[in-house]
């Protein structure tokens, strides 16, 4: 028997089932659709730092000197900072609480030396950024920008990781800024981990991560259609058009299907939270391509 005619008989024996499946997985999916039209403001941000001077370098006793623009220091990084909105809504400037304006903070324990825009998606959006008296923060203006519009910026301070940096301040309607990615910087230098940084990196420039997320979830559907369907099928039937006849048996196929449902699913969503919108691909460049030598150490 053909797979044409498996499929037919499975459709015509079971098309009742089938209505109510597709109604049951048409319910999240109406939910899914409403949240992503929702008309809605939601400011985000990811931060990826790389440490330049190891805090360590106290264990030379003065015998070497590093300063940054003339500040003599013990520890650099530097971080770079996506900040876009991704909301349907535009945020405008009269959104902002000027008693509260958006702002990069760092921890109290460390300074910020310096901040410089990399990126502008529109330049209309007029973004500019100042740092403050006390080297603590870094405050954000802006006229508005809309819907996947943003800056990429880039700080040196004297922090250790991407969870010294975060970003604080007051815009109507919204409760606080969205942060995408890990907070926990990976300080590894082996050459193990700096492999692995670069071919996630380049994955994701090369696969620009929001396809490849898409195509992980469409895999995690279908195999979650097949677990699902596999309850309406006979295990002859079920195991022949999952794969060829073999000594495998239907509950561990059915387990695969769900597996492997969980592991595409976790793929996507591993790649979206450290996703950017498009254009913002300098986000994941290597650092300092960009200074042409105006921050020096």
């Amino acid at each position: 028997m053909s797979l044409t005619n498996i499929i037919l008989d499975f459709i015509t024996e079971h098309w009742i089932e089938i209505i109510g499946i597709i109604g049951m997985l048409g319910f999240p999916f109406s939910i899914y659709t409403y949240v992503k039209t929702k008309k809605n403001k939601k400011p985000t941000y990811i931060v990826r730092t790389i440490k330049l001077i190891e805090p360590r370098i106290k264990q030379l006793n003065n015998a070497i000197n590093i300063l940054y623009q003339d500040n003599k220091i013990e520890n650099l990084s530097i971080s770079k900072i996506a900040l876009w909105n991704e909301g349907k809504d535009t945020i405008d400037n009269t959104d902002i609480a000027k008693s509260n304006m958006p702002r990069i903070k760092i921890d109290p324990r460390y300074d910020i030396l310096d901040c410089s825009i990399l990126y502008q998606k529109n330049k209309a959006n007029a973004f500019t950024t100042e740092i403050s008296k006390d080297k603590k923060e870094v405050t954000i203006n802006f006229d508005y920008f809309d819907h996947n519009e943003g800056i990429v910026m880039q700080l040196f301070h004297t922090g250790n990781s991407s969870g010294d940096i975060s970003m604080i301040g007051n815009i109507k309607s919204v409760n606080k800024f969205k942060r995408k990615g890990n907070r926990a910087e990976s300080s590894d230098t082996t050459l193990a981990a700096k492999i692995f940084k670069t071919i996630v990196y380049n994955l994701n420039t090369t696969l620009k991560s929001r396809g490849f997320s898409i195509i992980s979830y469409i895999a995690a559907v279908l195999f979650l259609f097949a677990f699902i369907g596999s309850f309406f099928i006979d295990d002859r039937t079920f195991i022949s058009i999952m794969t060829s006849p073999s000594d495998i048996n239907k509950p561990l196929l059915q387990t695969m299907c769900l597996l492997v449902a969980v592991m595409y699913y976790l793929t996507g969503y591993r790649y979206n939270i450290n996703n950017t919108p498009k254009g913002f691909d300098i986000f994941n460049e290597e650092f300092l391509e960009e200074n042409k030598g105006e921050n020096k150490v």
